[in-house]
C-alpha cells in the first residue's frame, strides 16, 4: 500500500548506510573535485548556458556569489510572492547542461505544493521496494526520458504518473544544473509550482510513499550536513537524504530561496545510491 504523508518516515538501515558513506568519504578524501568529475565522465554540453570552467569545479560546495535578486527567509508560505521570487531567482541562474557517454537521460521535479496550513512544501517520495533500481530510496518525482521526449515533458509525465499531479507547462518556474549520478543517470531537474494541487495519488508500482516536506526544513540551521557526505536531516529522527536528491535540493535552496550561486555536480553519493 502506498502512503501519503506530510513528513518522511523513519528510514530503515541507516547505520549501515552511514558506514558506507564514511567508507566512501575516506576513499575519496585525497581526490579533487576535478578528478571525481572526470571519473564520472562529466562533460559540459557545447554551447550550453553557463559553460563549466575549471575554476567552477574547485570547492564547489563553498563557492557562492550573490546574484541580482532578493533572498527569501522562513517561514515560507505558499503564496504568489514566493512563486514570483523563486522564478526571479531561477531566471538568473546560468544552467550547466552536461553530456556523458552512455548515460541514461532522466528528469526530476522539485514540486512545490501547499500543506494543510498553507506552508510551502516540496514533494519527497520513497521508491517502491519492488523496483529494480534504487528501490526504497528517497527521491524527487521523476524518471527516465522516453524516446524523442524532452526533459521537461518527461518530468511532467513522471510527476503525473507517480504522484497524480497533472501540472500544466506554465507550472515550470525554472531549471537547475544537470547531475550525473553514480548509476549513470544524467538527471535534469526542474522546479514546478503546483498551484491547484489537492491530494497526491500515488502509483504503488513505483512509489511506496510521498510526503509534503516544508521548505523551512531545508533551511534549518543544521541543514545541510557535510560529514561524511552532503545530506539533509529532516524532522523525523533517522530520516536522512543523500545525493543525488540532496545535491539537487541544496542547489534549489541556495539558488531559488537565497539567490546564491552554487555548483553541485561534484557532490559525492553513498555506495547504496550507486546501484
Amino acid at each position: 500500500m502506498a502512503f501519503v504523508g506530510r513528513f518522511p518516515a523513519i528510514v530503515g538501515g541507516l547505520p549501515e548506510e552511514e558506514r558506507c558513506a564514511f567508507e566512501l568519504q575516506a576513499a575519496d578524501a585525497a581526490k579533487t573535485p576535478e578528478l571525481r568529475c572526470a571519473e564520472r565522465g562529466l562533460i559540459p554540453r557545447a554551447g550550453a548556458a553557463g559553460v563549466w570552467h575549471r575554476e567552477h569545479q574547485r570547492n564547489l560546495h563553498t563557492q557562492q556569489r550573490r546574484v541580482g535578486s532578493r533572498p527569501l527567509s522562513p517561514p515560507f508560505l505558499f503564496a504568489d510572492e514566493l512563486r514570483q521570487r523563486i522564478a526571479a531567482n531561477l531566471a538568473l541562474h546560468e544552467v550547466v547542461a552536461l553530456q556523458a557517454e552512455g548515460a541514461r537521460p532522466a528528469a526530476v521535479g522539485v514540486v512545490l505544493i501547499a500543506d494543510d496550513v498553507g506552508r510551502a512544501c516540496f514533494v519527497l517520495t520513497r521508491r517502491a521496494a519492488a523496483l529494480r533500481r534504487h528501490s526504497g530510496q528517497w527521491a524527487l518525482p521523476g524518471g527516465r526520458l522516453d524516446a524523442g521526449e524532452s526533459a521537461v515533458d518527461a518530468a511532467l509525465r513522471e510527476i503525473r504518473e507517480e504522484i497524480g499531479l497533472a501540472l500544466p507547462a506554465e507550472s515550470v518556474l525554472g531549471r537547475l544544473d544537470d547531475f550525473l549520478s553514480r548509476s549513470r543517470h544524467l538527471i535534469t531537474p526542474f522546479v514546478f509550482w503546483a498551484a491547484a494541487a489537492t491530494e497526491l495519488q500515488l502509483d504503488a508500482r513505483e512509489v511506496a510513499a510521498a510526503y509534503r516536506v516544508p521548505l523551512d526544513e531545508l533551511d534549518r540551521p543544521q541543514n545541510p550536513v557535510r560529514q561524511p557526505l552532503l545530506h539533509f536531516e529532516f524532522d523525523v529522527p533517522g530520516t536522512t537524504v543523500y545525493a543525488p536528491t540532496a545535491a539537487i535540493l541544496f542547489q534549489f535552496r541556495e539558488q531559488a530561496l537565497h539567490a546564491r550561486h552554487v555548483r553541485v555536480a561534484d557532490e559525492e553519493q553513498p555506495y547504496f545510491a550507486w546501484r
